[in-house]
């Protein structure tokens, strides 16, 4: 699962193929399963909600962190006992990034926090090399395990090699595996994914950038991880969050090509990093937007893409009016209801479902303190019908109760 999950995947058959392709070479392949058991190891001794370690999205930034520092790692002259010290941070401090992380962003925006830990992890690191040897991790030469396809043209093997390089690999075979893989577990998350990788390279294209193998290498999974993520994965595959994944593409490849002359000075690679912010960003701001024409938020996220849009389908036909309210509040803007149903003072009998709105000031307080119905916020606030209906009758001459006094004559 945590293989899957970097393709926004609930598949684990083809989380078992990225893990097979992974070990094609074998360091990097065992360097990221071993930070996975690592770092799941720790989330379980530490008491974490084991629901959250099965689902993957815990350790998917291990497995990264450690596939890439490896990776990087391979041709660095680091001891191995320093690469090993080093993977063990890069899988620990990775998992305790994406538990803290998630918990912030999780609860102000109610979002995904992603690969953002592997990304800042693995950028640590890099710096943590310098400091150890002079230099940074530098990436090995092709395997031989790392098969090119040369009679391909030249934009569907950079295609193709945005995909072997989710694995850390650099193979037109490898991509076409993956791809496959891919398609079969989630025909509309492959669709996504092609359509994000084409715009980002036609953006590049139109700055005049190259988009062969040797020119896209370095950012084309960015594309279409925005593709698959803003298309299929947050929201339910439709018109509008395809049109939503080709804009998102297009900016992702802007801010890949800024980040890159940035980051050069730091002597870094913008990684995953464009991918990160721009989905980050615009779901944040879509989730300010009250009713964000016909984007729709995925209420599964265990579902493949194919299996949240049947199952919207069939409720829109079960269920038309689903989405409508069905009571309206009594009051407009931001209320606390003070006392629910059974209240312990009032709320009882045939009262019992009776509820109280308040509106608390700055400090908390409902009332300006000088003992007078004015000085309460609810007072004199509109009150408008819940539903549609008819006034049979209107009493005006009851007066206001005092605070802290009722008039149990005349009480409703």
């Amino acid at each position: 699962r945590a293989y899957a999950v970097v393709f926004y995947s609930t598949d684990v058959r083809f989380g078992w193929a990225l893990l097979a392709l992974s070990l094609l070479v074998p360091q990097v392949g065992l360097a990221g399963l071993l930070g996975v058991l690592l770092a799941a190891l720790t989330a379980w001794l530490l008491g974490i909600d084991r629901s959250m370690i099965r689902s993957g999205f815990l350790l998917f930034n291990p497995m990264l962190s450690c596939s890439a520092l490896m990776l990087m790692a391979s041709n660095s002259g680091w001891s191995h006992s320093g690469t090993v010290l080093v993977l063990a941070a890069a899988s620990v401090g990775s998992m305790m990034l994406t538990f803290g992380l998630q918990g912030w962003i999780g609860s102000r925006v109610g979002l995904s926090v992603q690969s953002l830990p592997s990304v800042i992890v693995t950028g640590l690191l890099h710096y943590a090399g310098l400091a150890a040897m002079g230099t940074g991790w530098s990436l090995p030469e092709p395997m031989w395990t790392q098969v090119d396809l040369r009679w391909m043209p030249e934009f569907l093997r950079a295609f193709f090699h945005a995909f072997s390089a989710m694995v850390f690999q650099s193979s037109d075979l490898v991509g076409v595996m993956i791809y496959v893989a891919f398609v079969l577990g989630s025909p509309l998350g492959g669709m996504m994914a092609t359509i994000g990788y084409a715009v980002g390279a036609m953006t590049l294209h139109l700055l005049g950038l190259p988009t062969d193998v040797n020119g896209i290498s370095w950012c084309g999974y960015n594309f279409l991880l925005t593709g698959v993520a803003l298309g299929a994965g947050y929201h339910v595959p439709n018109r509008a969050s395809l049109l939503l994944a080709v804009a998102a593409s297009v900016v992702t490849a802007l801010v890949a090509v800024a980040l890159s002359v940035m980051l050069s000075r730091l002597a870094l690679a913008p990684g995953a990093l464009p991918y990160n912010l721009v989905v980050l960003t615009t779901m944040a701001a879509l989730r300010l937007v009250p009713n964000p024409g016909s984007l729709l938020t995925s209420p599964w996220t265990t579902l493949q893409p194919e299996g949240v849009a049947r199952l919207v389908q069939i409720n829109r036909l079960r269920f038309p009016d689903f989405h409508k309210p069905a009571l309206f509040l009594p009051c407009a803007g931001e209320t606390v209801i003070t006392q629910g149903f059974d209240g312990t003072l009032t709320h009882q009998g045939p009262w019992r479902h009776a509820l109280d709105f308040e509106v608390p000031g700055g400090s908390g307080s409902w009332d300006l303190g000088d003992g007078l119905l004015q000085s309460f916020r609810i007072f004199g606030a509109p009150i408008h019908a819940p539903i549609d209906g008819t006034v049979v009758a209107v009493e005006r001459l009851v007066p206001d109760n005092l605070p802290g006094h009722n008039n149990p004559e005349s009480n409703w």
